[in-house]
């Protein structure tokens, strides 16, 4: 699906998912006031998220790690990359009981919303599109966008 869809469309749709679903569920937190409604609503909002964000950042984000980066720093690179990926993951994780206490959750979940609207526009930015082009294509790419470094 990565090489037909493209990365960055599929970065975008799960970007815009993730969005999304996380926006609903705050307001269905929010109005809905009925346990069960909340917890069914929960649940199928979730599993959506979820599929969108395998479908764009659980997935095409490590296939870009390995892309992106010149052939003699690739390993460093992709080292470093995956230390920051699952330090922010942490992050994450760690944060979010403390945010839930602090900020309640629908508060804490639109604030996730609003990370991922940040993240949809960043994409549509500055993340360029590598389908369909060899290592050596998309590193003078980048090279020319960065001005030679």
């Amino acid at each position: 699906m990565v090489d037909r869809w493209g990365r960055k469309p599929l970065l975008l749709l799960g970007s815009a998912c993730m969005a999304l679903t996380l926006g609903l569920l705050g307001v269905a937190i929010l109005v809905i006031h009925n346990h069960t409604a909340v917890g069914l609503t929960t649940l199928i909002l979730l599993i959506i998220y979820l599929a969108g964000y395998e479908l764009g950042w659980g997935a095409v984000v490590w296939v870009m790690m390995a892309e992106v980066f010149p052939l003699k720093v690739r390993g460093i690179g992709m080292g470093t990359s995956s230390v920051a990926l699952w330090a922010a993951t942490f992050a994450i994780t760690f944060i979010f009981p403390a945010m839930n206490k602090g900020l309640g959750l629908s508060n804490s979940v639109f604030i996730f919303a609003a990370i991922s609207v940040v993240l949809f526009f960043l994409v549509q930015r500055i993340v360029p599109e590598t389908k369909g082009r060899s290592l050596e294509e998309i590193e003078l790419d980048l090279r020319a966008r960065t001005g030679g470094r």
